[in-house]
């Protein structure tokens, strides 16, 4: 019996695509050849998981004949649209990975101020810890 749910095209990374299908509602995950084109969107795909890519920036300035199709979500894991095509924004529903890089940003900055005021690096580098380390 086969599976009933939504059809997903993953164009970020072939390896999250037995994650992605094992989501509750997802029937199937088409994962596209690497050299397709990026708007060549295969025409049952309900949800388009991509981000944005050098690949985009081939585009059509307009969108393919026939779009959005069957399409009924678009989802960036990126923040920002930047290098996306005006016309993918046409879809039904747009949704993209805003705060998802929030945490590892923020330990970066930390990790930065740490270095520039108490050299945190060359602390941890000569004693293997911080406990030793005069911070």
């Amino acid at each position: 019996m086969a599976k009933t749910g939504l059809i997903l095209t993953n164009q970020v990374n072939p390896a999250q695509s037995a994650q992605l299908a094992a989501l509750p509602g997802i029937a199937r995950v088409i994962t596209p050849p690497a050299d397709q084109p990026l708007w060549q969107i295969p025409p049952e795909t309900d949800i388009l998981y991509t981000m944005p890519k050098d690949a985009w920036k081939d585009a059509p300035e307009t969108a393919p004949p026939g779009w959005p199709g069957k399409l009924r979500l678009v989802h960036t894991i990126s923040a920002g649209i930047d290098g996306l095509p005006r016309w993918l924004m046409d879809a039904p529903l747009m949704s993209r990975g805003r705060g998802t890089t929030a945490g590892p940003n923020a330990e970066y900055v930390m990790v930065a101020l740490l270095e520039g005021d108490k050299r945190l690096g060359a602390a941890l580098s000569t004693t293997g810890t911080t406990g030793d380390a005069a911070i």
